[in-house]
């Protein structure tokens, strides 16, 4: 039995839903979803490999869900650690192509030029910007997996709304620098990770669009959590049990976990209502 800890923020939850429907063709793996939204998630702490709410008292924002039911979670129990969802620096990089063109690609009405070695340094700095806490650097065992969150959906481009994810608009309009720029950048970061013995979990192809955001069927009838319940969530940021079912395979291919028997899976909307419950 292989146990696998999925530790983060409201990201967690498609993860989690995708699981609910495809646990059964994986005996050999035993996971545990432990994660948190808001303000209570800055809260949480690591000592040693113990991670979670570590004050004597629970505060009043503390929200906790998945199926670990304690306030902690002793991460020297598993063999590996998927640590969901970091947030994507590269959308910062959105400042500089808006307004500034770099070396190779047409000033398409920009004021600004930067040479390509110029943007790679920067590029570089933020990949490493992105560098998870020091706590959960140089492990040997579990195994640290980093997966940063997933793309908005390619419908964002279309609201005005969140205005969180308006950068991704920005680089939605420039579909072609926007991948070329996220090609650089996953590499620069994936070199930053292995220097901590940290693996990454990218989001595989077959969820992006073609203007390089996630593909809308990933995202319709998603969920997140809000005040220790599952709501329903159309703003464009959080994923369905569908999309969390293809992040699960991949990682578990990645590991080298998936020895199990293989089935087409189709997430229904009564199985995804009824792994919400």
């Amino acid at each position: 039995m292989t146990r696998i800890a999925i530790v983060g923020n409201s990201h967690v939850a498609a993860l989690k839903m995708g699981w609910d429907v495809i646990e059964k063709d994986y005996p050999h793996l035993d996971i545990v979803f432990f994660a948190s939204v808001g303000k209570a998630a800055q809260d949480r702490q690591m000592k040693g490999k113990i991670y979670g709410f570590l004050t004597p008292k629970p505060s009043p924002h503390e929200i906790i869900f998945g199926n670990h039911s304690e306030r902690s979670i002793n991460l020297a129990e598993f063999d590996h650690v998927l640590r969901v969802a970091e947030r994507r620096k590269e959308s910062l990089l959105s400042v500089v192509l808006e307004n500034t063109v770099v070396d190779g690609w047409p000033k398409d009405g920009r004021d600004h030029h930067m040479s390509r070695s110029a943007f790679e340094a920067l590029v570089d700095h933020t990949a490493k910007k992105q560098l998870i806490s020091p706590d959960w650097r140089n492990w040997s065992t579990p195994k640290v997996t980093s997966c940063p969150a997933p793309y908005p959906d390619e419908r964002c481009v279309n609201h005005a709304r969140p205005a969180r994810i308006a950068r991704w608009r920005v680089l939605a309009k420039r579909p072609d620098e926007m991948l070329w720029l996220r090609e650089m950048y996953i590499e620069k970061h994936r070199a930053w990770n292995a220097k901590y013995n940290i693996d990454l979990l990218m989001q595989p192809e077959e969820t992006l669009a073609k203007n390089g955001l996630t593909k809308k069927s990933y995202s319709e009838g998603s969920f997140r959590m809000d005040a220790n319940k599952m709501e329903t969530s159309e703003e464009h940021i959080h994923m369905n049990g569908e999309f969390g079912i293809v992040m699960l395979k991949k990682y578990f291919t990645q590991i080298d976990c998936a020895t199990a028997k293989q089935r087409n899976v189709t997430m229904t909307k009564q199985q995804t209502r009824m792994a919400t419950r």
